[in-house]
């Protein structure tokens, strides 16, 4: 089994729940812009 984990993010608001994961290293940027975009954060501004 990996040694990794997600925690997950809920906004009542948007009611959009996002899991985003913790592994202890650097997250990769397309994995950071998509977690962005499933959150519904503009990232056009970004790159």
């Amino acid at each position: 089994m990996g040694k990794g984990s997600h925690h997950i993010f809920y906004n009542p608001n948007t009611k959009i729940t996002v899991p985003v994961p913790i592994h202890g290293k650097d997250m990769k940027k397309g994995t950071f812009m998509g977690i962005l975009k499933d959150a519904g954060i503009d990232t056009s501004n970004l790159d």
